[in-house]
């Protein structure tokens, strides 16, 4: 191990393509010129092997007997392993709502202010960093007061801690990084997929069949095929249950089994996806294809919401949805491809940037 290798704490949903996408992201990044050791402990097999697959990646359980995940944390003042940086996995981070969840940002806190200590430089990016009490606010002042990285990916977010005084900066989804975000694409398709998460909530369901009436409708007017699906293993009952209501369409089938890894590039085959998933809607947009998100208030699609409008495309996020909204992004899907290809370069030179930055 040399001064410049770098620590990397793997925690995150290992049942959710999308977190795997955005970890394996920056992970592959940050390997590029330095060796990275990631902190898998509880990680299932198949999510690790996946983070491993790059040459520069190693397992820090090469080099320590402990974990920094649970007792092994008592180990860190007495180690000296010398890392240039310590970062977590992205995605949200803070709201604490209980005592459990106090117990466990205090020691995350622990964590990061003794490698500062030992001159490793702890980083934070591509996260939502919730602050939701007086108790978030205290953590993240503590956390600031010696982090010089903290990184955002929303500007609403951004804007939450300026105004309370604590400083962060922007940086966006780590699923910009993918290698095909730019490319362009030529052929059409004329096929829609679809995908929601269930958020329990009787009123947003019941908006939500109105909506995709109306687009299942409009599409099937224009013969476009039209695919339900699911990223998420826990979200298959609900898209089962959306294209039940719709089954009779000739036009409509259901794809009965989960997204994996190694079909992240499903979304070339299709001009436009419909979802109130997160990474749903970016993997699609970096392959080419055209979001429509259909959100509620919930806090789980709120971030959609801030990060499309932090991105410039907060018109293609919609409560509910029409014709007329429809109607312009069919007619004017050829150049609104070309703006999406455009965003997605400007969001990935912007991450690189913001690394490049961290690690000089």
């Amino acid at each position: 191990m040399n001064d410049k290798s770098i620590l990397y704490i793997v925690a995150t949903q290992y049942d959710n393509m999308g977190d795997l996408l955005i970890n394996k992201c920056l992970i592959d990044l940050l390997s590029v010129n330095r060796i990275v050791y990631l902190d898998c402990k509880n990680v299932p097999e198949d999510f690790k092997n996946i983070l491993l697959e790059s040459k520069n990646v190693k397992e820090f359980s090469t080099i320590s007997k402990f974990s920094l995940k649970g007792l092994g944390l008592i180990f860190i003042p007495f180690s000296n392993f010398g890392f240039s940086h310590i970062f977590k996995s992205p995605g949200p981070f803070g709201g604490a709502k209980n005592l459990n969840d106090k117990i466990r940002y205090l020691l995350f806190y622990f964590i990061y202010k003794t490698f500062h200590l030992k001159h490793t430089e702890p980083v934070l990016i591509g996260n939502d960093l919730i602050i939701d009490s007086a108790f978030d606010k205290w953590f993240w002042n503590r956390l600031s007061s010696f982090m010089s990285n903290i990184y955002v990916r929303s500007h609403l977010n951004l804007k939450v801690f300026s105004d309370n005084g604590i400083r962060a900066s922007y940086s966006p989804d780590m699923c910009f990084l993918l290698s095909n975000a730019s490319k362009v694409r030529k052929m059409e398709k004329n096929k829609i997929c679809i995908s929601f998460r269930d958020l329990n909530e009787s009123i947003y369901e019941r908006e939500l069949i109105e909506s995709l009436q109306i687009a299942i409708n409009y599409y099937s007017l224009l013969n476009y095929s039209i695919e339900f699906f699911y990223q998420v293993s826990r979200d298959k009952d609900f898209n089962k249950k959306l294209y039940n209501l719709f089954a009779n369409n000739s036009n409509i089938i259901f794809r009965d089994e989960v997204l994996t890894w190694s079909e992240r590039d499903y979304y070339s085959e299709f001009d436009f996806v419909i979802s109130n998933r997160l990474h749903v809607l970016l993997l699609a947009q970096c392959n080419g294809v055209i979001p429509i998100g259909l959100i509620n208030n919930n806090v789980k699609t709120n971030k959609i919401s801030n990060i499309y409008s932090s991105i410039g495309m907060d018109n293609h996020i919609f409560y509910s949805i029409n014709t007329d909204d429809l109607d312009s992004f069919v007619i004017n899907k050829n150049l609104i491809r070309e703006q999406i290809i455009s965003i997605n370069k400007i969001q990935h030179d912007l991450i690189i940037d913001n690394i490049d930055y961290i690690l000089s």
